[in-house]
C-alpha cells in the first residue's frame, strides 16, 4: 500500500501536474495555429491513455486520509474512489485514439474531437489532483 506522504507518490503527482498543464497550453496552441498531424494527435493520445491508465492503478493503491484517518483497507480504498473520481479517470484513460482511428472522419473534426477531450478532461484531472 503506498502511503499518501510518499515522496514517490508525491513525485507522481507533480508529474501529473506538470503533464497536464503543458496539454492545457500545447493543444490549444496546436489547434489554434494548426499545428498538428496524425502522428502528432497520436502520440499524444497514447500517451494520455499510458500516464492516466497508470494513475488509475497508482489511486487504487494508494491509502486516502479521510476526517483524520488513514484508511489502508483496499475495499474501502476502492469504493470511495469508485464514488468519486473512477469514471472520470477511466474516461481520461479511454483510448479514444483507436476510434477516432478506425473511424473515417475528416482531419479538422478529429482535431478538434481530440482537443476537446484533452481540454475537458485535463482541467477536470487537474481539480482531482489539488
Amino acid at each position: 500500500m503506498i502511503k499518501p506522504e510518499n515522496r514517490y507518490r508525491i513525485t507522481w503527482e507533480v508529474i501529473l501536474l506538470v503533464f497536464t498543464i503543458a496539454l492545457l497550453i500545447e493543444i490549444p496552441l496546436s489547434v489554434v495555429f494548426n499545428n498538428l498531424s496524425v502522428e502528432r494527435i497520436l502520440i499524444l493520445e497514447i500517451l494520455i491513455s499510458i500516464i492516466y491508465s497508470i494513475d488509475i492503478v497508482i489511486k487504487f493503491n494508494t491509502a486516502l486520509i479521510i476526517k483524520m484517518n488513514i484508511i489502508t483497507d483496499r475495499h474501502g480504498i476502492a469504493s470511495i474512489y469508485i464514488k468519486k473520481w473512477l469514471w472520470l479517470d477511466l474516461l481520461s484513460a479511454f483510448p479514444f485514439w483507436i476510434v477516432l482511428y478506425l473511424l473515417p472522419l475528416p482531419f479538422s473534426v478529429t482535431t478538434l474531437a481530440i482537443g476537446s477531450r484533452c481540454l475537458i478532461l485535463t482541467f477536470n484531472k487537474s481539480l482531482s489532483s489539488i
